[in-house]
């Protein structure tokens, strides 16, 4: 039986980001305006950088808490949306729950401890990120990890789900 599981993000990203969005802009243009009648160019230039940056950050965001995808389950192997990974269950030591505290918040973490942490980490492209992951791969728990907040629906219900697609696909 081929099995698919999707969780997507959680909608509260989308409306932070519309209410940031109108008043970055906002800002961003009067800022420009006051800088032109100034004749201060290069304010304006710093101004149109911040607004792109503001923009494309925006618009991934936007894009990814409507049609993206947090999580795919399937039989084969798991894949993070978040961070790009796609984890074999097999490759897959185990799986566990975190919950960080932080300032009156609490974030709760499905962590993924895999048998070779060096085979995914040699797969990001990036080699900053990549430099990254390699030095603080001791330092945390695990370097694969779903931050539960930012997915839309149940935490426990989404644990149990990861967790039983593990259990009957890991390979024995």
């Amino acid at each position: 039986m081929d099995e698919k599981v999707e969780f997507k993000y959680s909608l509260m990203l989308y409306v932070i980001l519309v209410i940031f969005s109108p008043i970055a802009f906002y800002v961003t243009i009067d800022h420009v305006y006051l800088s032109y009648n100034r004749h201060n160019y290069s304010d304006m230039v710093y101004s149109g950088i911040f607004f792109l940056v503001a923009l494309a950050y925006t618009s991934e965001a936007v894009y990814l808490s409507i049609w993206g995808k947090a999580i795919v389950l399937t039989n084969e192997s798991i894949f993070i949306g978040a961070s790009g990974y796609t984890i074999d269950w097999t490759d897959i030591e185990h799986i566990g729950r975190s919950v960080v505290r932080a300032n009156r918040s609490e974030e709760e973490y499905i962590e993924i401890y895999v048998r070779d942490p060096k085979k995914y980490i040699d797969l990001i492209r990036n080699p900053l990120i990549r430099f990254f992951k390699w030095r603080t791969r001791n330092l945390s728990n695990s370097p694969f990890y779903i931050n539960l907040e930012k997915v839309r629906g149940n935490n426990e219900e989404i644990f149990r789900t990861v967790l039983r697609f593990y259990q009957n696909n890991r390979g024995f």
